[in-house]
């Protein structure tokens, strides 16, 4: 394993977090016939360094999801001439995010809205 420090040695910077495998599609036959391909895990090269990013819009940590975002969309960009479906797939993925974050946002304006508004109905009740 490449020389990347652990979460306790370097807690807020660069530091391993996550236990890469490569997807290796089989290809399966029944009865002489294709069939779905059966997936196995297979280790990476040694040496290699890798960085994940998140490309939902789950966890906490506001910055970093934006953060990511920009990488992500950096890379699809970047990435392109190479491998266009790659970098479209990746643009959808994170508009999709974008729009999904967008409309939980709004879901929960509404909700502070109408448990205001009641506690205001409430209020002139009394």
């Amino acid at each position: 394993m490449p020389n990347i420090p652990t979460q306790t040695e370097n807690p807020k910077g660069l530091h391993a977090r996550y236990y890469i495998q490569k997807i290796v599609p089989v290809p399966q036959e029944f009865m002489g016939l294709p069939d779905d391909d059966k997936l196995e895990l297979k280790p990476v090269d040694e040496n290699a360094e890798y960085f994940v990013m998140r490309l939902d819009t789950g966890g906490s940590d506001l910055k970093h999801i934006a953060a990511c975002r920009i990488g992500i969309n950096a890379y699809a960009d970047a990435i392109y001439p190479h491998l266009p479906e790659l970098s479209n797939d990746l643009n959808k993925k994170s508009i999709t995010a974008f729009l999904e974050e967008m409309m939980l946002e709004q879901l929960k304006r509404n909700e502070e809205k109408q448990s205001t508004e009641e506690s205001k109905q409430e209020q002139d009740i009394d």
